[in-house]
């Protein structure tokens, strides 16, 4: 005779769900989502990258059309310069008049209209006389101390 398979052992097999589990879905839109982080990092180097190429380009556009006027106005300074020094060497002036034409080339190089020429006693010169003040500045720190001593 046949044996028959009892029907208690079809009770115990477990029955294995083949859906995936909540970690797992997790997981795939976890790695979904860095794939898609990454494409967008990849996509804006090359932005940024392409951009730094243009600038650069453009930056060396601007210099090499800049670079003749920035010769010549280097020029006129050095012929400013070497004027007033003729002026001040050569012509024979009252003291008003030289405080007068010393004043204006010293205000010309203040400005940054012209550049600074090292004229140490002139300039500094200019720079007491600007910032010259016969008033003595109080010491605040002082009376602040008598009056905290007092209270």
């Amino acid at each position: 005779m046949p044996r028959k398979t009892s029907s208690v052992a079809s009770h115990f097999t477990l029955k294995t769900p083949l859906a995936l589990s909540q970690l797992h879905i997790r997981l795939q839109f976890l790695k979904k989502s860095h794939q898609s982080l990454l494409k967008q990092i990849k996509k804006k180097r090359t932005e940024l990258n392409n951009f730094v190429e243009r600038t650069r380009t453009f930056a060396t556009e601007v210099f090499h059309q800049a670079s003749p006027r920035f010769r010549k106005m280097a020029e006129l300074d050095q012929e400013i310069h070497a004027l007033f020094e003729e002026i001040f060497t050569t012509k024979k002036f009252g003291k008003q008049t030289f405080k007068n034409i010393e004043a204006v080339y010293l205000k010309l190089q203040l400005t940054g209209i012209i550049s600074q020429k090292n004229n140490g006693k002139q300039l500094s010169k200019e720079l007491n006389e600007l910032f010259d003040n016969p008033e003595p500045e109080s010491d605040f720190s002082r009376e602040t101390a008598k009056g905290y001593y007092q209270h």
